[in-house]
């Protein structure tokens, strides 16, 4: 909803999508929270498109194609990897910030990769391994060991900063 009010999009010409496991999961009631906040701002002729294998939704004139889906599948990818390398350097960076610049170096050569009109599995394959091998680079304090921390629970408490205070950063 953020990006939406800011005014950096032409709301007409705009898309939500949202993932949907079609299980008994709280995140599968998700998509019409969404189409009801779009509906309270006046915007409610923003499609809300749901990606689910199940069929749960229509999708009526949205089609997925194969460079879709492979961009999507390397987006995925890209942020697994980028999780498991942020967190596990970070709290061991000897230069603070280092990690989170490497990050930010990383995430805008992925995006610049994936927003090219062809998908290039090439291109993808060599940012993977530059990402891993320069966050295995960084200079880290191996002395110490600090104690691994899981944030579980329902996904959104687990992945969004907003609904768990933060705490990755604490």
């Amino acid at each position: 909803m953020e990006a939406l009010l800011s005014g950096r999009y032409d709301v007409n010409k705009t898309a939500v999508l949202i993932t949907q496991t079609g299980g008994g999961c709280r995140a599968s009631n998700y998509i019409g929270f969404i189409r009801r906040a779009l509906k309270k701002a006046g915007m409610e002729q923003i499609p809300v498109i749901s990606l689910s294998v199940q069929g749960l939704e229509k999708n009526s004139g949205f089609k997925y194609t194969l460079p879709m889906i492979m961009k999507g599948m390397q987006s995925i990818i890209y942020g697994d990897v980028f999780m498991r390398a942020l967190y596990r350097v970070r709290p061991y960076e000897l230069e603070p910030g280092s990690a989170n610049a490497l990050h930010e170096k990383w995430k805008a050569k992925c995006l610049e990769s994936l927003t090219k009109k062809h998908v290039s599995s090439r291109e993808f394959k060599k940012n993977i391994k530059g990402i891993v091998r320069d966050f295995d680079k960084l200079p880290i304090d191996e002395t110490i060991k600090k104690p691994r921390v899981g944030i579980v629970g329902e996904i959104l408490v687990k992945f969004l900063p907003l609904a768990n205070n933060h705490l990755v950063e604490l």
